[in-house]
């Protein structure tokens, strides 16, 4: 099917929604008024936004493999803007959007991060012809030790993802729409599918895009009704005041491990490997990341853009329904990117063959969508559970990120390193990694393990390094061809 009437079907959708959106928060406001309960009037606004998302989820379905990884290379630059910043708001709200103290320089590194990875790695990416760091690492390296090592850190790290942002979004609906955490599961598994599992990349940007349509609509309606959306009390700019802890070796050092990571996690599915051009993706992934910071700004002066620690309690009905409806959609935002990235890990040889799908198309996108579901269903048997809380598991997700992935996807920027150069750093990161967790012999707190996930990372670069030096690859280092099996049309 061609990309270009869905894209039509998509925007006439969006002009819709949108409209039906605007009504439905002032509606909200009349209920409050009108006397209506305060659990009513809390509830409605994230139950709008699921009922939002799992139409845009379905109305973005497909059954190509080139909408599915990379949405046909044909998404609109502001689409994937506006995705750019949901997924980035859905990171900020994960780790809090705040810092436990000044000297803590984790959530502004982790938010430069996410920035470098939509707006710098992701056209990059694009540039190279992938759709992932999976697929760029699986082009340069043959050595399946590497591609193997390098898939399991990495779908790791994105189930991480996936399980931070469930659990931030199943919080939402625990406090606003129901008690029950089965219930709250339940709700968010089935949305998470939806936007996701059922057209992939496409589905991802369609909803994350509505997401900061939506926020952008709500901070416009609280500015202009101040006293219809009370909020909660303002935000401290912690971010800011780390800024001058910066000189501590250790804040520097988990504030480049935390960007790092943040960025490799952004890496493994970027909504900007969707756009046209490299060019375009750049502009994207600026414009995203702007469109963040002046959303990020209004949230710390007290507008009601987003709900963080006990903000529904705090914020009044109407502030805590239109602020949840959006929280609830950039942490499902964020749970996407980790579902969508987890089964990319391995990613995709695309040096050879020329087409690389040889797998018929209707299997491939089966085994995807059933590695998703499991993702999925993992992420509801663990917040049962109530293994991590979703900053804890989002540092995680950095420190995976950094320690394996990050070197290998840098050694594979350098045309000497081959499998031989990646194999060994791999190794090392492996081996220095369990070398500090053996030596902690405690759970580190979330310094401790992004500077540790840095060291690890540094000696692999640098074996991998010295290997390219002294035994560089053989003959040219390989890149896609010329067919772009992401772009539609595709076989």
């Amino acid at each position: 099917m061609s990309s270009e009437p869905q894209s039509n079907r998509i925007a006439g959708l969006t002009a819709f929604a949108a409209t039906t959106f605007a009504v439905c928060v002032v509606a909200i406001a009349a209920l409050d008024r009108a006397g209506a309960p305060d659990r009513l009037v809390r509830a409605l606004g994230p139950v709008l936004a699921l009922i939002a998302l799992v139409v845009f989820g379905v109305g973005a379905r497909n059954a190509t493999l080139a909408l599915f990884i990379a949405a046909g290379r044909r998404a609109p630059l502001t689409y994937v803007a506006l995705a750019v910043a949901a997924v980035t708001a859905g990171a900020a709200v994960g780790l809090g959007m705040q810092t436990a103290s000044p000297a803590q320089t984790v959530w502004p590194g982790a938010m430069v991060g996410v920035g470098l990875g939509a707006a710098a790695l992701g056209p990059l990416i694009r540039r190279f012809g992938a759709a992932s760091l999976g697929d760029v690492v699986a082009t340069r390296f043959s050595n399946l030790m590497v591609r193997g090592l390098f898939g399991i850190v990495a779908g790791a790290a994105s189930s991480l993802v996936a399980f931070a942002g469930f659990g931030a979004a199943v919080a939402v609906v625990e406090a606003l729409v129901t008690a029950s955490r089965p219930a709250a599961e339940t709700l968010v598994s089935a949305a998470l599918l939806a936007s996701v599992a059922s057209g992939g990349l496409a589905s991802l940007i369609w909803c994350a895009a509505a997401t900061g349509g939506g926020v952008i609509l709500i901070a416009l309606l609280a500015l202009a009704f101040p006293s219809e959306f009370a909020a909660a009390e303002k935000l401290p700019v912690l971010a800011a005041a780390a800024l001058p802890a910066l000189a501590s070796p250790e804040a520097l050092a988990s504030f480049i491990a935390a960007a790092t990571g943040a960025a490799c996690l952004i890496g493994a599915a970027p909504p900007t490997v969707a756009c046209r051009s490299a060019g375009t993706a750049v502009r994207a992934g600026i414009e995203g990341v702007l469109l963040f910071i002046a959303l990020a700004a209004l949230s710390f002066s007290g507008v009601p853009v987003f709900l963080v620690d006990r903000g529904a309690a705090t914020a009044s009905p109407v502030a805590a329904s239109v602020a949840g409806a959006a929280t609830l959609a950039a942490t499902l935002a964020l749970a996407s990117i980790g579902v969508l990235g987890a089964p990319r890990a391995f990613g995709v040889a695309l040096a050879r063959p020329p087409r690389p799908f040889a797998t018929l198309a209707s299997v491939r996108l089966a085994r995807m969508r059933v590695a998703q579901t499991a993702v999925v269903v993992c992420c509801a048997v663990a917040d049962s559970f109530g293994l991590a809380d979703p900053p804890s598991t989002l540092i995680a997700a950095m420190a995976l990120a950094v320690a394996v992935p990050a070197p290998i996807a840098a050694l594979a920027a350098i045309p000497r390193a081959g499998p031989l150069a990646a194999a060994a750093a791999a190794l090392t990161a492996v081996a220095v990694a369990a070398a500090k967790v053996f030596a902690l012999g405690a759970p580190p707190n979330a310094t401790d393990m992004l500077i540790d996930a840095l060291a690890a990372a540094a000696a692999a670069f640098v074996v991998g390094s010295l290997i390219a030096l002294v035994a560089p690859r053989r003959g040219p280092a390989p890149t896609p061809r010329a067919f772009d099996p992401f772009a539609e049309p595709s076989g």
